[in-house]
């Protein structure tokens, strides 16, 4: 091997092979600290969502209870129970007007709840109140206590069952509103009469707006795409449906009838997960991974939803691509750099050597008068000088030694004359 490569090879195996895989090491483990920390970050923002759509609910059902134990709702209460026993008051319609006024105010100074309603037993809307301006509600006074012709009789039938002193969750929306389907179902609240039996439905609307607000302004470390759907293994109409989703431009504030399920979007593996583990990630394709977490958003019913976070691949293995592709880019550098600096070293180291091997031939040729000197000795390395008072000191001797035969055989040949 020549002196050149043999240095280059020492130089690189001495230097950029043992850098370059310490860089590796520990760049391996960063990404992995990495990984780890963006791990936690996901998990801390997907309980930080949570609970804040769980303190939204709270406060709904909170609102609603207090709006049904209000002294002017009490007082309709007690109004309904005599027109469910036969008995039409006189102040009816006043207390109607009345209820109409308290509602506006109400939705004035509460926010978050869309519209509030008043239903009679049969399911009439008696009163409803949306966006804080009354709304008329089609119900003539000869007709109070007959149910709306549209009503749907499987709504209808649903909301007689709820229990008294209960708020449960329904759909509202009649036949001919199906198109209008809701992102979120509307609390109900029964209105007793003393005996416990309801004689009357306070219900509330919510579109969803605040939700959607509050899901656009949280803070999105490392750029996630939040999904919200239902599991409603109940009503298969709304099971998988997409509630909310930053990737499809979807929000609760829009009908969602036309929306898609999710079960129509991802393998059939993945949608058993997610009905199956409350918590959980699976990658769809190799550019992302979702992580999800469900929750029960309405009290007593077993229906859930599944918040996910899509983070991109490329958030996590951006940083890191760089310093590889940096780190390679080093090496490159590092080993032209040891060629130039191995081809420099060797001229200096290899090129006296060159020329003592030279002087040496010559000198084993009869030349007596070569003389090895460096160039630069006041440069040279300890060793080449070494070299060069070897030289010297081997010249020297074998002068001496030639000499000394010389003159002993001079010596005997004066001795062989006499």
């Amino acid at each position: 091997m020549r002196l050149k490569s043999s240095i280059f090879l020492w130089v690189s195996l001495a230097t950029v092979i043992p850098l370059s895989a310490l860089v590796l090491g520990i760049t391996a483990y960063s990404e992995k600290l990495y990984r780890q920390n963006v791990y936690d970050t996901i998990q801390t923002g997907m309980k930080n969502i949570v609970s804040e759509l769980e303190f939204r609910f709270n406060y709904e059902r909170e609102v609603m209870l207090s709006l049904a134990s209000s002294p002017v709702m009490q007082q309709f209460t007690g109004t309904l129970n005599e027109v469910v026993k036969g008995e039409f008051p006189s102040s009816y319609f006043d207390e109607i007007a009345s209820l109409d006024i308290f509602l506006t105010g109400f939705q004035h100074s509460v926010p978050g709840i869309d519209a509030v309603r008043v239903m009679d037993q049969a399911g009439n809307t008696l009163v409803k109140v949306k966006f804080g301006k009354q709304q008329a509600t089609g119900n003539q006074p000869e007709t109070i206590t007959t149910a709306e012709e549209n009503i749907d009789l499987d709504f209808f039938s649903r909301i007689r069952k709820l229990r008294p002193h209960t708020l449960l969750y329904g759909e509202l929306y009649l036949p001919d509103e199906a198109d209008n389907q809701a992102a979120l179902l509307n609390p109900i609240v029964p209105l007793d009469d003393p005996q416990g039996d309801a004689v009357g439905f306070l219900a509330a609307e919510s579109l969803g707006r605040q939700l959607d607000h509050l899901l656009q302004s949280l803070p999105r470390s490392y750029h996630f795409k939040i999904e919200i759907i239902e599991l409603n293994a109940d009503n298969l109409k709304r099971n998988g449906l997409i509630l909310y989703s930053d990737r499809q431009n979807i929000l609760f504030n829009q009908p969602h009838a036309n929306t898609p399920r999710l079960w129509q979007q991802v393998d059939k593996a993945i949608w058993n997960q997610l009905v199956k583990n409350r918590k959980g990630s699976f990658s769809p394709d190799d550019k992302s991974q979702i992580y999800y977490q469900d929750f029960y958003p309405y009290n007593n019913q077993q229906v859930s939803w599944v918040v996910m976070l899509q983070l991109d691949e490329n958030e996590l293995t951006a940083p890191f691509n760089r310093i590889r592709i940096g780190l390679l880019i080093f090496a490159v550098l590092a080993l032209l750099i040891s060629l130039i600096l191995a081809n420099l070293g060797a001229r200096h180291i290899a090129n006296p050597i060159a020329k003592l091997s030279d002087v040496l031939k010559r000198y084993a040729d009869g030349e007596k008068s070569v003389v090895f000197r460096l160039n630069q000795p006041e440069q040279a390395a300890e060793e080449l000088l070494q070299l060069e008072q070897s030289f010297k000191y081997l010249a020297k001797t074998l002068k001496a030694s030639e000499k000394q035969r010389d003159q002993a055989q001079s010596m005997m040949l004066q001795q062989a004359k006499l």
